[in-house]
């Protein structure tokens, strides 16, 4: 079993977007909680949010360049064809958009973290954090789209 390209097999790619998609939407569910219950929890929503923020970030990163994971294992040109092409185009265009989704989810929890001086944190809280939670539902919309032009490229890839 070759264990690279298993792990960079659409497959395996649509796997992984389902499982980022269901934990996505478990912290978004956590963080309304958090959020409207009394005296919310703002650390708590901050943590959800910023590693939930980290984790799209690397997962981006990842599969954005999943033609040069393809190459680092020595598997182009020998597993190269057009399936494959199609493959990595998708996944450098969506791998980007997770790339940027965790970025600017990290830059909005930033925002909290910003002395009063600077930026009033208390009024823009619950501002911050619904763009936060704004961009993971983004998130699971991509996750999901991605998934079905995963699904539809031909079985060769």
């Amino acid at each position: 079993m070759n264990i690279p390209l298993a792990l960079t097999h659409r497959r395996t790619i649509i796997f992984l977007n389902g499982l980022l998609f269901f934990i996505t939407l478990g912290v978004v569910y956590d963080a309304f909680i958090l959020f409207f219950r009394a005296g919310n929890d703002a650390l708590s929503i901050e943590n959800l949010l910023d590693g939930i923020a980290t984790i799209f970030v690397a997962y981006g990163v990842a599969l954005e360049e999943r033609d040069t994971l393809m190459k680092f294992f020595k598997l182009y040109p020998q597993y190269l064809d057009d399936g494959q092409k199609r493959t990595d185009a998708v996944c450098h265009f969506y791998g980007l958009n997770y790339l940027l989704i965790g970025l600017f989810m990290e830059v909005a929890i930033e925002t909290i973290k910003l002395p009063h001086k600077v930026f009033n944190t208390l009024v823009a809280e619950e501002v911050v954090f619904g763009i936060g939670l704004v961009f993971c539902l983004t998130g699971c919309v991509l996750l999901l789209k991605n998934m079905y032009l995963l699904l539809r490229l031909p079985k060769a890839a």
